[in-house]
């Protein structure tokens, strides 16, 4: 299991926030940092006051504790999904694509599958994203399905599951990854480009809906 930082924090008071960065004041040139909101908040979304105070500590019930406290999400590697993973993972795959995921499809697949990999995000024991993939052949891994928390995402951790996977997969020798969307899923797209994926094929089904392929050569 790895701990991984990410701009999420955490207020005293249990708010979830995410740090923008550092602004200056215009005048006194003062260091100030910018956050928002991440949950419905009235008063407002975007947030500022001075860096100092955001990253200091705090005395709560006789203890010391910091104002706000980045979170470490603990990224677990497995080859299976548990069966005390699946309600998570369902939750997660709801929220992301709007759409109940087939227990028996998923387990099926990776029971044939090869070598296949299976990335978790938690955050205090709660699954907050995943990234599934397996080989398609000797040199070549798909990246089949993921998805994040609503509450999580801004936060980067698609990104870090995609690390997490590229290099699992050049440490297993593989030279090339091979993914599938659709222009529905517009951020998942320009991550994948922005990540060194190129669109190889256009797949046009016969329901009208086009499935775009992409694949990314994994360098050392």
């Amino acid at each position: 299991m790895t701990s991984l930082l990410t701009r999420f924090f955490r207020h005293y008071k249990n708010k979830p926030y995410k740090y923008l960065g550092v602004a200056r004041h215009s005048e006194t040139l003062e260091e100030l940092a910018l956050y928002e909101s991440l949950y419905d908040n009235q008063l407002g979304r975007i947030w500022v006051r001075p860096k100092d105070m955001f990253f200091e500590s705090i005395e709560l019930d006789g203890k010391s504790r910091p104002r706000f406290e980045q979170v470490r999400f603990d990224l677990v590697e497995k080859t299976q999904i548990d069966d005390g993973d699946w309600d998570g993972l369902a939750e997660v795959y709801q929220e992301g694509f709007q759409n109940e995921l087939s227990r028996s499809k998923v387990s099926g697949r990776l029971t044939e599958a090869k070598n296949p990999s299976v990335l978790f995000l938690y955050d205090q024991g709660k699954l907050v994203a995943f990234k599934v993939g397996y080989a398609k052949d000797t040199t070549t891994y798909y990246s089949w399905i993921g998805a994040v928390r609503k509450d999580y995402r801004g936060l980067g951790l698609a990104t870090e599951l995609m690390k997490a996977q590229h290099d699992w997969c050049k440490k297993q020798g593989y030279t090339k990854i091979q993914t599938k969307s659709r222009n529905q899923f517009a951020e998942m797209l320009r991550l994948n480009i922005k990540f060194g994926f190129e669109i190889t094929d256009v797949v046009h089904e016969a329901n009208g809906k086009s499935k775009i392929i992409m694949e990314k050569t994994l360098t050392t």
